[in-house]
């Protein structure tokens, strides 16, 4: 069975209210996940700076780069269809049209907590792309 959860992003003004709620479907344990959102919180915050944005650190603007960041690979932040490295677009089998590096993100928006989370991450950002991450067990 998959390790679900929940990440709760806070704005600095605002500790107690998560201004955007994210879920991950899979590996929301602490040994996986607590290195996963430190990668791509640091890659959120280069995004924002290479577009020129970087006073955008905010919570809803950081989730939709974390969304972006998190189509490409399971594991390491990686630009959307970047020049950076070329995109896989093979199929498992001649049959099949899919993409074997995903397309479809892995941090995927919510509105409220998932029905059966084991872990809930929250990730207060900080002045200049700097954050706290902690989680608790659900159950």
């Amino acid at each position: 069975m998959s390790t679900r959860c929940n990440i709760e992003i806070y704005d600095r003004l605002d500790e107690e209210n998560p201004r955007a709620i994210l879920y991950h479907h899979a590996d929301g344990y602490p040994d996986f996940m607590q290195g996963k959102l430190e990668r791509f919180m640091e890659a959120a915050y280069e995004y924002l700076k290479e577009a020129g944005y970087p006073y955008w650190w905010d919570a809803e603007r950081v989730a939709a780069v974390l969304i972006a960041l998190s189509i490409e690979d399971y594991e390491e932040p990686l630009k959307p269809f970047s020049t950076d490295r070329g995109n896989q677009f093979e199929s498992k089998n001649a049959n099949a049209k899919y993409r074997i590096d995903g397309g479809v993100p892995v941090f995927q928006p919510c509105l409220q907590l998932h029905g059966d989370i084991a872990y809930i991450w929250k990730v207060r950002l900080l002045p200049e792309g700097k954050f706290e991450i902690t989680h608790a067990r659900t159950y």
